[in-house]
């Protein structure tokens, strides 16, 4: 473009948006403008209707506003169903790239009355500068992940308000027409789905392809339904299995007791839809951080008290698999609860979490460990849905393995304790709400469920019935003490063993920070300690145990 191009196409736009002003979209304007809105035209590859639409755009766009349906209409002084049958050439203008469309000012539902207009940034250089105008194209995605990513995008605009329900179904189309070359976007097309179906399809396949088991819906619902009935109805679809995603087998829910707890998963007909693109989907995997393996479990020798030993001789053989699947059987036919529920609690350092390693060691089963805290979630709500999230992953998992793993809950002093009253803090009243869903689940649970505690005084009563076996670890006698050091220090003679356990109530936890004191006085002085030092140890561990006992405050 030369000198004399340029200045007639800034002259031509410049006349244009002067005379526009007030004209009222007469047809006489065109006419007089005949000119300029052809080299205006020219310039863009368009028609001379959306050439008079640009150059007023671009005129309001140049004095540093946001350019919506209103400042047009007031710059043309014309009502808005005036200028709406004019609507198909800023459609064009959009679909060329030349501006584009973002939400406005004004919120309102209607799409035509709601969107600012903004200027291709590279089209504004070029006119400025005095260049060609430069190629406008659609951005193309290259993978099927790049497609749902940016699907995912305008999702979360939605969420995030930014973008209405009809302004995102216009995005969605958009791009689901630009990217109609993939397997995957033909078949979605061919489904015919309503927008809001479309939209929650998408979501879930971009949060399974993102590494989550099952997807919630209700941020995204939110975004899209303003009416609360809409929403309620929606979601009471979903519940009764009447939602066309489901009916045509495209996602599915995942099992709960209330509409706000429904998850959503993708079926395997999705999936191999997915895979047909390349997008690998595994969901057995046998390398999860949660989980500890049995062969990776070192065996140790336990030593129980009378009462300790009784009991965990009934629960031992229930794990084995034959006896385990025959009390399910049994308990199934008798209409009882068929979870195999077990509570080990008593002091610390007694054996429990070790007793439930070696129950999985030997009878060969994985353990599922739950971090009881992360469970307490900072923002309120979440907490619940992790509860229940630990419970719908162990029986998805336990569902790929051989034999049913032991979901475990270590430490679980947290989630156990005592509810608190109707009227106390939010925090007690999520506290509550954790240990309500506990509850309901341990009721139907259908698997292995061990919790450990050190506080069983805190114990909540309705948790009591939901456990099949509760065994109380006590601290070790004075012969589980002797058996305990001939374990952990082999070089002991007898009277030193007896001496020790004699002299030092300590439990087994307390002992085995003895023994690493012995390995590190070995590295250091390259002997094993003796008795003398053997006994200072002693004390330092008793510290803790007479400061528990010890009564704090004044006596009379």
């Amino acid at each position: 473009m030369n000198h004399e191009q340029h200045q007639a196409l800034l002259n031509s736009i410049g006349s244009i948006s002067k005379a526009s002003q007030g004209c009222q979209m007469q047809t006489n304007v065109f006419d007089e403008l005949n000119q300029e809105l052809e080299i205006v035209a020219d310039y863009l590859d368009t028609s001379p209707e959306s050439a008079f639409l640009f150059a007023n755009i671009l005129s309001l766009f140049f004095t540093g506003r946001d350019v919506d349906f209103n400042d047009l209409c007031r710059l043309l002084d014309t009502n808005p169903f005036e200028l709406l049958p004019h609507m198909k050439h800023l459609d064009d203008l959009v679909n060329r790239g030349i501006i584009s469309r973002k939400s406005g000012r004004n919120r309102s539902k209607e799409p035509s009355v709601n969107k600012t207009y903004i200027v291709n940034i590279d089209v504004c250089d070029a006119i400025t500068k005095g260049q060609s105008c430069p190629p406008l194209k659609k951005e193309f995605k290259d993978t099927l992940i790049d497609v749902l990513e940016s699907i995912n995008d305008q999702l979360h605009l939605c969420m995030d308000e930014e973008l209405n329900g009809s302004e995102l179904e216009e995005e969605l189309n958009e791009i689901i027409n630009n990217h109609a070359r993939f397997k995957f976007i033909k078949k979605l097309k061919s489904f015919d789905l309503y927008p809001i179906d479309k939209a929650v399809f998408l979501y879930v396949c971009w949060g399974t392809i993102a590494g989550s088991r099952s997807v919630d819906i209700e941020r995204l619902l939110k975004g899209m339904i303003r009416r609360g009935s809409e929403k309620v109805k929606y979601m009471q679809d979903m519940y009764s299995r009447q939602n066309r995603l489901i009916k045509k087998g495209l996602i599915e829910t995942k099992e709960a007791r209330f509409m706000n707890d429904i998850e959503f998963t993708i079926t395997d007909k999705t999936k191999i839809m997915l895979e047909e693109e390349g997008i690998v989907m595994t969901f057995k995997s046998s390398r999860r951080d949660d989980v500890i393996v049995p062969s990776k479990i070192a065996a140790k020798e336990l030593y129980y008290n009378e009462k300790e030993a009784l009991q965990l001789d009934k629960l031992k053989p229930m794990l084995i698999d034959a006896h385990y699947k025959e009390l399910v059987e049994r308990l199934h036919s008798k209409n009882l609860p068929i979870g195999l529920n077990v509570l080990l609690y008593g002091a610390p350092g007694t054996g429990k979490t070790e007793t439930v390693l070696q129950l999985a060691k030997s009878s060969g089963r994985q353990i599922i460990k739950v971090d009881i805290s992360k469970t307490k979630s900072m923002w309120f709500g979440e907490s619940e849905k992790i509860i229940k999230r630990i419970f719908t992953d162990y029986h998805d998992y336990a569902a790929s393995q051989e034999l049913t793993p032991i979901l475990l809950f270590n430490e679980a002093d947290a989630v156990l304790s005592s509810r608190g009253s109707v009227g106390s803090s939010n925090t007690r009243q999520t506290e509550n709400a954790i240990q309500n869903i506990l509850l309901e689940e341990l009721e139907n649970f259908r698997g292995i469920f061990i919790a450990t505690t050190n506080l069983v005084k805190n114990l909540d009563p309705a948790f009591d019935r939901r456990f099949l076996f509760k065994v109380e670890f006590s601290r070790p006698g004075l012969e589980q003490r002797e058996q305990i050091w001939q374990t952990k220090l082999s070089f002991l003679d007898e009277n030193s063993r007896h001496e020790l356990a004699k002299r030092f109530e300590l439990s087994g936890g307390q002992i085995d920070n003895v023994a690493r004191k012995c390995e590190i006085n070995y590295i250091l002085n390259a002997c094993e300690p003796d008795l003398e030092q053997l006994i200072a140890f002693c004390a330092e561990e008793s510290i803790t145990s007479s400061l528990s006992k010890r009564t704090i405050g004044f006596t009379i």
